[in-house]
Parts: structure tokens; sequence; C-alpha cells
């Protein structure tokens, strides 16, 4: 499992919680 896929989840949820 790479930290890329993390890190996009990670994004995700930081877009939909601004």
């Amino acid at each position: 499992m790479r930290p890329f896929q993390l890190d996009l989840l990670f994004l995700c949820f930081f877009l939909f919680s601004q």
C-alpha cells in the first residue's frame, strides 16, 4: 500500500471539511 492513496483521501476530506 502506498502513502499516496492515503494522501489523496486526506485531501478529499480536507476539501469537504472546508
